[in-house]
């Protein structure tokens, strides 16, 4: 099961995103995952419920959500757009064809909880001492 270690390398990101921005607790995930990428939104959902545990940001109220991508189809012969799984046209039965949609495996984002205890103090101070 490679969704597994696609799980994994998407909390890894998320978990260094999370470090610079200051954010304490994640509360959501977001990704948009083609139907064509093979990678199974069950199987992404169950290894998220898995690994969830190993980080101290995730807790049993962090969510996932996966947005699923359909597939498009371009043909360069007829110039069809649209739905196709298949590397053939659907309308002129072309194989000048080319999947521009249904492959994607994206991190969309992320909510979470700001740690205010770390912000950088500096950011929040003025820049200067008015002429002084």
């Amino acid at each position: 099961m490679h969704e597994a270690g696609l799980m994994a390398s998407v909390l890894g990101i998320i978990d260094q995103s999370r470090v610079e921005n200051n954010i304490r607790r994640v509360t959501e995930i977001t990704l948009k995952v083609g139907v064509l990428n093979g990678a199974l939104p069950d199987a992404l959902q169950f290894a998220f419920d898995a690994l969830r545990s190993e980080y101290t940001w995730l807790d049993a109220s962090s969510v996932l959500r996966i947005e699923s991508v359909p597939a498009i189809l371009l043909c360069f012969e007829c110039h069809y757009q649209g739905p196709g799984s298949e590397m053939t046209c659907p309308a002129c039965q072309s194989v000048l064809t080319q999947l521009i949609q249904g492959e994607e495996f994206d991190i969309v984002g992320f909510d979470g909880e700001v740690d205010e205890s770390r912000k950088d103090r500096s950011l929040y101070e003025p820049l200067g001492r008015g002429g002084q």
